[in-house]
C-alpha cells in the first residue's frame, strides 16, 4: 500500500503528507502500541520520502497526536 500510494503522490508531497497522517492516526484510533507504530512508520518513511519542510510537520503533527491520544487515554480511566 506504501508502494502505491508513493507512486500516486510522486509529484504531490502534500497528498503525500496527509497520506501518512491519516494512516499513523489510524493506526492510534485502532489501539496500536506506539512501538508498533514507530516501527511500522520506519518502513513508510523509507518508501514515501517527504521534503524537508514536510517532514518537519509531519514528525510535529505526529507528536501533536500522540499527546491527543495520551490526553484521551488519561480521560478515560
Amino acid at each position: 500500500m506504501a508502494h502505491l500510494k508513493t507512486k500516486a503522490t510522486r509529484h504531490v508531497p502534500e497528498e503525500r503528507l496527509r497520506w501518512k497522517l491519516w494512516l499513523i492516526r489510524r493506526l492510534y484510533e485502532k489501539g496500536w502500541p506506539r512501538q508498533r507504530i514507530l516501527d511500522l512508520f520506519w518502513f513508510v518513511d523509507w518508501v514515501m520520502r517527504l521534503p524537508e519542510d514536510l517532514d518537519r510537520r509531519f514528525k510535529d503533527e505526529i507528536d501533536r497526536i500522540e499527546e491527543e491520544t495520551k490526553h484521551a487515554l488519561r480521560h478515560e480511566c
